[in-house]
């Protein structure tokens, strides 16, 4: 660890935990708010795992699953409508929007828990790559369209989103709190573990905060909170 700042093109922020509090996974939320029994959602976890099925596989047989368990438009609001952003979230993204850096959130989560807790989330963020939920005309859960940069993917997308901002990968910022934020972290050329529930992701990022508000990353990043 060390006490050094960036002076960054591209802020890229982990969702799950990071900028939502009280979470690890979006998807465990949903699992205990509909009743998902453990054996029902293991089996697709560990589907993918052994690479028996692919990662869009895996966030559509959760949607069966949700689907299953009597998951609509309306009940997801209100499960993620439980959820908070983390304290200073707004502020923050205030700070390093106004300071002309690009913004970015790049998740296993959900496009709708973001859209819920940040109505106006495209005006803040410059771009988002997350898991997308559709629904039929009656609200009922159709399909998702998932993100390709999730678990080990995380990297590219750290790749590829600074090639679209014309900047390389060491000029971005990457502040995550999990297991799955591992190699996005070690792809960016500054990495924060903000909240963190890893003690492997800890190790490997410049600074660890342990802090309930996020604003306590601002002065990494070269930025007037």
């Amino acid at each position: 660890m060390n006490n050094r700042t960036i002076e960054s093109k591209v802020v890229i922020f982990d969702l799950d935990g990071t900028l939502i509090s009280g979470i690890e996974y979006i998807y465990m939320h949903l699992w205990e708010y509909f009743g998902v029994t453990p054996k029902k959602r293991q089996a697709p976890v560990l589907d993918y795992l052994h690479k028996r099925i692919s990662y869009e596989q895996w966030v559509n047989e959760d949607i069966r699953l949700l689907k299953e368990a009597g998951a609509d438009k309306n009940s997801l609001v209100d499960a993620f409508g439980e959820l908070k952003l983390i304290d200073g979230a707004i502020e923050t993204i205030t700070a390093i929007k106004d300071a002309g850096k690009k913004i970015v959130i790049i998740s296993g989560g959900i496009e709708l828990a973001l859209r819920t807790l940040i109505p106006d989330y495209e005006q803040l963020f410059d771009d988002v790559f997350i898991n997308r939920y559709f629904f039929d005309e009656n609200g009922g859960l159709s399909h998702a369209i998932a993100t390709p940069y999730d678990m080990e993917h995380k990297a590219k997308g750290v790749i590829d989103t600074a090639k679209k901002f014309g900047c390389g990968a060491k000029e971005c910022v990457f502040i995550g709190d999990s297991e799955n934020d591992i190699h996005a972290a070690e792809t960016a050329g500054f990495s924060i573990a903000f909240n963190c529930k890893s003690e492997l992701l800890a190790e490997i990022c410049d600074i660890t905060i342990k802090s309930a508000c996020i604003k306590d990353i601002i002065p990494y990043l070269g930025v007037r909170g």
